[in-house]
């Protein structure tokens, strides 16, 4: 697992059934490797680059799509960096050599 800490961390606000809101900040972020069958959901939304990678970030850190999307650009660029990083390097799939 490759763990990656937001320079500008992500405050999010949760409304408690009492009423009361209770705030969690996330600063660090923790990607696993995908597996092949979360590739291929990836690939099947059929989004553009940026939809890409805040899907496979969300999968691969546990968070929501949400969350994802208010990270900062400069955190989301270096953590696509990472998500790019699992992807296969121009090579298409079947292919040898």
């Amino acid at each position: 697992m490759d763990r990656y800490t937001l320079r500008y961390p992500v405050t999010l606000s949760f409304r408690q059934t009492s009423g009361e809101v209770r705030e969690e900040t996330i600063s660090e972020i923790t990607l696993r490797r995908p597996t092949a069958k979360e590739m291929r959901l990836v690939d099947r939304a059929g989004s553009g680059m940026v939809g890409l990678v805040i899907s496979m970030l969300a999968i691969l850190s546990g968070h929501d799509e949400d969350t994802i999307e208010r990270i900062d650009a400069q955190d989301f660029a270096e953590l696509a960096d990472m998500v790019t990083d699992f992807l296969p390097s121009g090579r298409t799939a079947g292919k040898t050599g």
